[in-house]
């Protein structure tokens, strides 16, 4: 049978599902297709459906039209400061990585007391956290340990990098 997506942005996406199959499974094939990173959620009739059920359990008939909402995935991440204290914060699996700088600073103020900001450094497996880049990019997810570090050597700030040659 077939049912209709709509998003809140008004697109409308036709999927094709069987009766039996749970919610989770069509989930899965309109993330493949879409390409849809966030937690989607499906109502009908003003009920979010579960997706441990099938479109039966929830008389769910053909041609018939659920509303998705996309909400972000929450994950929670562990933080060592240079005092070697662990932090534990909630963020969104897409959070920027300047983002999250925010909410760690903000969360222990003064980590980074007494060091420069070209010093700096937020270390994820053996690999610093660039600005302009996602969590995601790193492959963090919840559980990970994200190090506060200090750079032997400064890095040099975008500011401070001479202008290209004419």
């Amino acid at each position: 049978m077939q049912i209709y997506l709509q998003t809140m942005a008004g697109k409308v996406i036709l999927v094709s599902v069987e009766p039996s199959e749970t919610i989770k499974s069509a989930k899965a094939k309109v993330q493949e297709a879409e390409g849809f990173i966030a937690s989607q959620r499906w109502i009908c009739c003003g009920q979010e459906l579960l997706d441990r059920l099938t479109f039966e359990d929830h008389d769910i008939q053909a041609e018939s039209t659920i509303d998705m909402v996309l909400s972000p995935k929450k994950i929670r991440i562990s933080i060592r400061t240079l005092t070697g204290g662990l932090l534990n914060i909630q963020t969104e699996e897409q959070a920027s990585v300047e983002s999250l700088k925010a909410q760690i600073e903000e969360a222990a103020p003064g980590c980074f007391e007494g060091v420069a900001p070209e010093y700096r450094a937020w270390v994820f497996k053996g690999r610093s956290l660039e600005d302009g880049r996602n969590l995601s990019d790193y492959s963090i997810e919840s559980g990970s340990t994200i190090w506060l570090a200090v750079r032997k050597n400064a890095r040099r700030l975008p500011e401070e990098l001479p202008a290209e040659p004419d």
